[in-house]
């Protein structure tokens, strides 16, 4: 049996990319924007988007993937310390705070049936088997692990004064160790589940680690085949 497919309203789709958008460039940009605007500036740009973000949370409520009003006061907070104080230390706590957004939005959907992997599993293919589940739960677990290293070593490099660290870190190094971890899940989802299509690179899986090793596999290779079936078959699935 599938589970129903999760579907974002236009809002919650609107704030989620918003939300990869600002994982994404904020650390990238924060130094260099700082250093030629000025912290002030910036933290009154970043004051004006946290209320107007809030605006627009109020005016939508339940959204899933915005930010809360816990999350928009925290970066009222840091700009208004930037505000009064003139210092870029507490801007540069922004990429940090975001990151612990993300760890909170993650944990929380632990609570739920499907968790948030379960239910970006499902973005991807709709008909996704209920036996990935487990296996997105802890992959959520990882990912918590992964933006709680990103927020710890960010935010050691800001509050000792490390900028330079700090810029490193935040705009090559934080990637880089997210892509590798991607890599490496990417490997073990495939040795694990043994759901192998048609291209090359998973012919080659399927050569070294065959799905009728493993419990897991032999149930990926029957759904894959009752899929298969049905389209053969003509239904609609």
């Amino acid at each position: 049996m599938l589970k129903a497919a999760f579907k974002p309203s236009r809002l919650q789709s609107v704030l989620g990319v918003g939300l990869i958008a600002l994982v994404i460039v904020t650390p990238l940009l924060l130094r260099p924007t700082i250093e030629r605007v000025g912290p002030r500036s910036v933290a009154a740009f970043t004051l004006v988007g946290a209320g107007l973000a809030l605006v627009a949370r109020n005016a939508r409520r339940g959204a899933d993937f915005g930010f809360g009003s816990a999350q928009l006061g925290g970066f009222g907070l840091l700009a208004g310390l930037t505000l009064v104080s003139g210092r870029r230390i507490f801007l540069l706590l922004l990429p940090a705070l975001v990151y612990a957004y993300l760890i909170w939005i993650f944990a929380r959907s632990l609570r739920q049936p499907v968790s948030i992997i379960g239910r970006m599993a499902r973005i991807v293919d709709p008909k996704a088997p209920d036996f990935i589940d487990p296996y997105c739960r802890k992959l959520t677990l990882v990912w918590c692990g992964v933006f709680a290293v990103n927020m710890t070593l960010l935010s050691a490099f800001a509050l000792t004064g490390r900028y330079d660290a700090w810029a490193w870190y935040a705009g090559a190094f934080s990637y880089l160790f997210m892509a590798v971890v991607q890599g490496l899940e990417f490997v073990v989802r495939k040795v694990w589940f043994r759901h192998y299509g048609r291209g090359p690179l998973d012919r080659l899986f399927e050569r070294f680690f065959p799905p009728e090793n493993t419990p897991v596999g032999r149930r990926s290779l029957a759904y894959i085949q009752r899929m298969r079936a049905r389209i053969a078959r003509g239904e609609e699935l």
